[in-house]
């Protein structure tokens, strides 16, 4: 029988966007359908910023490891036990 893996977590990285606001509109169809699917979607990178991602978005930012690793632990430490 095939077993199906689904992510509770997706992580991309925004270090450099040529394209911000074609990028920004991809990130949004992409975090939509990461919340229909019930999967947290994290952006870091030193170019989030400029993406400009509405706060209501669903999509997580985070400008450095430390705040990604913070905010992991806090999100998923109940399902890690």
């Amino acid at each position: 029988d095939a077993v199906e893996i689904q992510p509770d977590l997706a992580w991309l990285s925004a270090s450099v966007v040529e394209s911000p606001v074609p990028t920004r509109d991809a990130l949004l169809r992409f975090g939509a359908r990461c919340r229909s699917a019930d999967i947290t979607l994290c952006i870091g990178g030193r170019s989030t910023t400029e993406l400009d991602l509405p706060p209501d978005c669903g999509i997580h930012t985070h400008g450095t490891m430390v705040e990604f690793a913070e905010f992991v632990n806090a999100q998923f430490a109940v399902n890690a036990r």
